[in-house]
Formats: C-alpha cells, sequence, structure tokens
C-alpha cells in the first residue's frame, strides 16, 4: 500500500490500518498466541516465532488491497517443504497439541502467519476445533509433566481445511526430529484418552484433569523393551517436548550460553576484585619454551596478616550511590553518595576480621541538593536523607552537582574531605599518591542504573564519549582521554552476590548486607548506601578468598559462600587442593535440596546449578581467565535512547 493510501484510510478512521502494516504481527495475533500458549503448565518462556513457513491470502482487493506474492514465491516452512508424513503415520499416529496451537506464531512468519493466525488462531478458534485430547507420562528426565497429544488424522483434517481456504500446500512434516508426528509401537507405553474438546473452557478441565492424574502416576515402565526401542521412544518424546515449548530447542541453547557468559564474567569480576586487594596473584609468567614459572605458592589466608601479593594496577575504588524523587522523572536526583577506598592506604595493613581494618580506610561523602532538601522519599522506600552516618552531608545547588560529583574522580580523590574513622590521616595531610592519576574501579549496586542517573545529572565522567567503551590490561590508558578519569573496571555487588551464593534472583542492598553479616543503618541514604555497598564489596571478596580454602567466619550469614575454583597448577595451590574434596560433597548436597524445593522441572534446576559449576571454575569447559579474571573490563557509557519525534 502506498503512501496516499494509507493517509486515505488514516482519515476515514479505517480500524483495519494497524493490522495492514507488514513490518509488525496485529493486535489480535500478538494477544491470541499468548491465549493460546498461556495456560499450559510445561510452556517456557516466550522467544520471537522461527522464519519457517509461507502461506497465502486469498482475500478480496477491498479487505487486503496490497499485492502479494504467489504462494510458490514466499518463504517455505517445515509444514510445505520436505518428506511429508505417510498416511499411515497420520492414521495411526499423534501430535503434540501446543505444537500445533501456536504454528502461525511459532513456526509461520510475516504476513504468512498474520494471515493464518486472523482466520483460524486470532480469536480462539482453534481451540473451537474438536479435539480429541491424550496423554502420556514421558520419562522423568526427559520431561515432568504430561505431554498432551491429539490423533494427527485430526490435524491433517485441521490442515486441509487452511489449505482450502488459502489455496495452500501446508502438510505435517515426517522428520521425526521436528517431534511434530509420532508413532507409538505396539510394544511401547500408549497414550492414554483424556476426553473431547471443543472450546477453551473444555481445554482447561481436561489439562486440570490431567494434571491431577499425573500426580498419582508414574512414567510407564521401559523393561520390555529393546535398548534401541528405548532410544528410539526417548528420542521421540524428547523433539515432541521441544516441538510443545514456546522457544525453539536452538534458542533455548542459544539463551543457556548468553547466561551462562554473563554468570562467568561475573565470576571474574570476584577473581579481579581479589588481585585488586592483593589476596590473588595475577596469572604466571611463561618462559620462551612456553613453561609456566611458579615462583609462589598459594598459602591459606590469614586474616590477620597483610595482603600477600601487591595490589594490581593499585586501583582506588570509588562507589556511588544515587537517591531520585520517587514522584518525578529520573533527573529528579535529590541525594549523591560516594565512598572511596585506596588499595595503597592498605599496603602492609592486615585486612582483620570482617575486614574491619581495611574498611576503616573508606572516605564516606553525601552531598544533598538544597533546592530540593524538602523531598523525602516514603511512598515506595522510607527516605532518610537526614540521616547520614559518616560524617556530615555537604549541601549542593543545582547547578552545582554535577561538577562536585565530578571532582571525586580526580585527585586527592576525596582526601581534602572526611577522614578515614580510624584517624590514621587527617585532614591536610594529603599523600602523594592520591595527587597523581590513578586507575580507578566504579563500584555500585546495580551499577548501570546509578550511572544513567549521574549522567542525566550532567556529570561529565559518565558522558558518552567521556571514558573508551573496554579497558586493556594495562589500565585503559589507550581508550581513556587525557582529561578523564582512568576507569579499569567495574564491580556490581549486585552480581557478586549472585556469584557468592550463586543465586539466579537479584538481591536488594539490605538483603546483601545481611548476607555478608553487615547490619545497614538509615538505609536508601545515599550517602549510607555507597559506604556500605563498598563495605559489602570488600567482606564478599574477602569471603570467596577464605571460601577458596573452605574457610567460614561466625560473621558470615547462615547461608553458604560458594568457592570459585582455584585455577592453579597443584605446587601453586598447596595445601588449597584439599579443600575441593569437601567443596563438591557440599555443592552436591546443596543441588539437590534445590531440587527437592523448587517449583519448576528437575532438569532445569540442575541446568542452572551445572552453569555455576562452569561459570565459578568447577566444570569444563574452562576460561583462560579462570585464573585470575582476566584483563579488566573498564566501564561501558551507553547513550540514552532518543525519545521518538512526535
Amino acid at each position: 500500500m502506498d503512501r496516499e493510501a494509507r493517509l486515505a484510510l488514516l482519515f476515514k478512521r479505517d480500524r483495519r490500518l494497524p493490522d495492514m502494516d507488514p513490518g509488525r504481527p496485529s493486535r489480535q495475533t500478538q494477544m491470541s498466541a499468548d491465549m493460546s500458549s498461556g495456560n499450559e503448565a510445561m510452556a517456557d518462556a516466550e522467544a520471537p516465532p522461527a522464519s519457517i513457513s509461507s502461506v497465502s491470502h486469498n482475500a478480496s482487493e477491498a479487505e487486503e488491497p496490497a499485492v502479494k506474492k504467489p504462494w510458490h514465491q514466499r518463504d517455505s516452512s517445515i509444514f510445505e517443504s520436505g518428506e511429508r508424513a505417510d498416511p499411515t503415520a497420520i492414521e495411526k499416529g499423534f501430535c503434540p497439541l501446543f505444537a500445533l496451537s501456536r504454528l502461525p506464531y511459532k513456526y509461520l512468519s510475516g504476513q504468512n502467519g498474520r494471515d493464518i493466525a486472523r482466520v483460524f488462531f486470532d480469536s480462539g478458534q482453534f481451540w473451537k476445533q474438536t479435539w480429541d485430547l491424550y496423554y502420556i507420562l514421558p520419562p522423568r528426565d526427559v520431561y515432568e509433566h504430561p505431554l498432551t497429544l491429539v490423533p494427527a488424522a485430526q490435524v491433517e483434517e485441521f490442515l486441509q481445511k487452511i489449505r482450502k481456504k488459502f489455496k495452500c500446500d501446508l502438510a505435517l512434516p515426517a522428520d521425526p526430529q521436528h517431534g511434530l508426528v509420532l508413532r507409538f509401537h505396539e510394544e511401547a507405553p500408549q497414550p492414554q484418552y483424556l476426553g473431547r474438546c471443543s472450546s477453551s473452557n473444555d481445554k482447561e478441565r481436561l489439562m486440570e484433569e490431567c494434571r491431577r492424574n499425573a500426580q498419582n502416576q508414574v512414567p510407564p515402565e521401559l523393561s520390555g523393551l529393546s535398548e534401541d526401542s528405548i532410544q528410539e521412544y526417548r528420542k521421540m518424546l524428547s523433539f515432541a517436548v521441544d516441538a510443545s515449548r514456546r522457544t525453539s530447542k536452538a534458542e533455548k541453547e542459544r539463551k543457556r550460553k548468553a547466561k551462562l557468559q554473563r554468570q562467568r564474567e561475573w565470576a571474574h569480576a570476584l577473581r579481579r576484585g581479589m588481585c585488586f586487594f592483593g589476596l590473588l596473584p595475577q596469572r604466571p609468567t611463561t618462559t620462551e619454551g612456553g613453561q609456566v614459572q611458579q615462583t609462589f605458592t598459594l598459602r591459606p589466608l590469614e586474616l590477620n596478616e597483610p595482603s600477600p601479593f601487591d595490589p594490581a594496577m593499585e586501583p582506588i575504588f570509588i562507589c556511588i550511590d544515587v537517591e531520585s524523587d520517587e514522584r518525578a522523572s529520573r533527573d529528579a536526583i535529590t541525594e549523591v553518595g560516594v565512598s572511596t577506598l585506596d588499595t595503597l592506604d592498605l599496603v602492609g595493613v592486615a585486612p582483620g576480621e570482617r575486614g574491619r581494618n581495611w574498611t576503616e580506610f573508606i572516605r564516606s561523602r553525601h552531598f544533598r541538593v538544597k533546592e530540593r532538601r524538602h523531598i523525602v522519599n516514603h511512598r515506595f522506600v522510607n527516605g532518610c536523607p537526614d540521616m547520614f552516618d559518616f560524617g556530615r552531608s555537604e549541601w549542593v545547588s543545582i547547578k552545582n552537582i554535577a561538577k562536585v560529583v565530578n571532582s571525586c574522580f580526580f585527585p586527592p580523590y576525596s582526601a581534602d574531605s572526611t577522614a578515614p574513622s580510624n584517624g590514621l590521616q587527617q585532614k591536610g595531610e594529603i599523600k602523594e599518591h592520591k595527587l597523581r592519576r590513578r586507575n580507578i574501579i566504579l563500584v555500585g549496586h546495580d551499577v548501570q542504573s546509578d550511572i544513567r542517573y549521574l549522567r542525566n545529572l550532567g556529570c561529565a565522567v559518565f558522558q558518552p564519549g567521556a571514558v573508551g567503551g573496554q579497558s586493556t590490561h594495562d589500565g585503559a590508558r589507550k581508550t581513556t582521554k587525557p582529561n578523564q578519569p582512568t576507569f579499569v573496571d567495574t564491580m556490581d555487588t549486585n552480581t557478586l552476590f549472585q556469584v557468592l551464593k550463586r543465586e539466579e534472583n537479584h538481591r536488594a542492598l539490605s538483603v546483601v548486607l545481611m548476607g555478608v553479616g553487615i547490619v545497614g543503618w538509615h538505609l536508601h541514604n545515599a550517602g549510607n548506601d555507597a559506604r556500605y555497598t563498598l563495605e559489602a564489596m570488600v567482606r564478599m571478596i574477602l569471603a570467596s578468598r577464605l571460601a577458596m580454602e573452605g574457610k567460614t567466619r561466625p560473621w558470615e550469614s547462615n547461608s553458604i559462600n560458594w568457592a570459585l575454583k582455584p585455577m592453579w597448577p597443584e605446587p601453586v595451590l598447596g595445601p588449597l587442593a584439599e579443600s575441593f574434596r569437601q567443596h563438591e560433597a557440599a555443592w552436591k548436597e546443596e543441588v539437590q535440596r534445590r531440587v527437592n524445593e523448587a517449583n519448576v522441572e528437575e532438569i532445569r534446576v540442575r541446568e542452572d546449578c551445572g552453569n555455576w559449576e562452569i561459570a565459578t571454575g568447577w566444570s569444563e569447559p574452562h576460561h583462560a581467565d579462570d585464573i585470575d579474571g582476566g584483563k579488566p573490563r573498564g566501564i561501558v557509557i551507553r547513550p540514552s535512547k532518543k525519545k521518538k519525534a512526535g
């Protein structure tokens, strides 16, 4: 349809206009996709439909004036290309019900899928067909829920209606790997009849009955089958389960790998944190012949002794936290908290129990916006801007707040502000290493959110292009502009905590503090939150290093701190190697506990636990960065999304 025709429809207020856009699905199509699949317990998370089909539409010109390609010129799908299921398979076979209910949304693409969906699916037409429902219980390790089936002959009758309407050539595919036609041999377990369905209400009733039946049944025995028949049976049901999912097997694997990569990067950040504090050495050097030079032994960590290694890159940790008016936009910032910890201040200083000897060197600042001093959040969080517990709040005008926050990332890095609580360095006694440019590690709890706030505030150091997208091993100097801070890495206590506890979910700062044995007072004060976040990072890094040796401390929470596996050769590991067997036995028990307590399939829980084993170095495939976390990652400053005009 050309521009003039679309405008004509628009000014006539034709309600069909949104659905005539060939670049997007109709609202009805999207709603029906959710309705047709939202009630099945076995469904996975939804994914974009696969482009594997072609469909034609012979509606009148008044209904669809756009010119359409002939059927044979459209993209092919598994329903019209390749070998078709033979009549015997259709007569005696079964099809997974929910795979067919998603036909236009999962297997058909673009306008083709929308055409068929509008006529046969969008308004629940699929469930108004007459279906005889069957079910079978797959082996538990294949799938833990009943698999709902319909006779292939009924599916063929349904496809015949589509073929007649659209003059197309859709048919059930014969390839067993598609999982769309199942043949049960006589000696194999057979599907059980569930009932007849001709409406959505019938479907809901029968599915509930199926779930009740499945609770009192076990998968049928396969002992009477040959080994080859058992494998064939299991594969057939596995393919059918994959076909029934919203997400294709390939898409599911892609998401699993992406998730694993994120978890591995989080674990690498925790390893780099140990190197930054001198708790782990960086990876050993090699000779020209490729032999690793072993110049040390990784001995047990003693909290009453200084770090055994020099701090890698001698960085300064700067933690940020932002509070804003919960009733207004992201730009209405009311408080900014900044806490700083210099690793050069810690040289020769033992961390002490709870890391207190180190955290005493943290300098904390709390900036409040003068013009917004009356704003106190109370609807979603209990704000307490007057309760800064680590110094004196500093009042700054709106026009100067960005400049003041920027100054914290340059020499002397807040050393001229608040002295540490141990009094070892008083105001005015600024050491030389604070007067020169230093490597900075940005810290936060969900740090990207705080970066966005400060960028919107106008802080120059967080504007797109202000720093390089990624650092190099020499401290990001190659990617940082001369007049900007040298950000070498980012530490997010949100993801560090997930690695330490091997958890899938993000946790609030209050939960993280409890998880590392910190009592947080007056949270949601930006100054306090920045301070506690930095203290939590120190404790997590110490706890993770101790966990490598199987050690715990009374100040840790009741939940287990799971270790990153030390990836050093045996001569370097020394006594640490003794803790490996204990860890593996404890983790095996933990996995079983999670399986017993989960409300999802066992296979999914074990897959998640397996990902953590790989990410933390306890299972292959290993990564070179599993040794010391690899090169620092710098920080990424992403530009804000531009608002569309109009």
